[in-house]
C-alpha cells in the first residue's frame, strides 16, 4: 500500500471513531429523554388513576342511585313530615 493509501485509511478511521463518539453521545441523550419522558407519562397514568379511582368511588357514595342519597331523602322527607305535624299541632292548640 502506497503512503498515500494508509493516510486516507488513518483518515477514514479517525473521523469514523469521532462520528461513533457522537452517535454514543447522542443516543445517550434521547435515551434520557425518553427515560425522562417514561417517568413523566407513568406518574401522570398514576395520578389519573388515582383521579378515576376517587371519582367513581364518590360517584358509588353520592350518585343518584346510591344509599347515601337516598338516606338523604328519606330524611329529607322526614324532616318535611315533621315539621308539618308539628305545625299542624300547634295551630290545633289555638283553635
Amino acid at each position: 500500500m502506497s503512503g498515500e493509501g494508509r493516510e486516507r485509511i488513518r483518515e477514514l478511521l479517525e473521523r469514523g471513531e469521532g462520528e461513533r463518539a457522537e452517535l454514543v453521545a447522542d443516543v445517550a441523550r434521547l435515551r434520557a429523554e425518553i427515560d425522562e419522558r417514561r417517568e413523566k407519562l407513568r406518574f401522570a397514568g398514576t395520578a389519573l388513576t388515582a383521579i378515576a379511582t376517587v371519582v367513581t368511588v364518590a360517584y358509588k357514595f353520592f350518585g343518584r342511585g346510591s344509599l347515601a342519597v337516598r338516606v338523604g331523602r328519606i330524611a329529607s322527607a322526614a324532616g318535611v313530615l315533621f315539621q308539618l305535624s308539628r305545625a299542624a299541632f300547634r295551630t290545633k292548640r289555638f283553635w
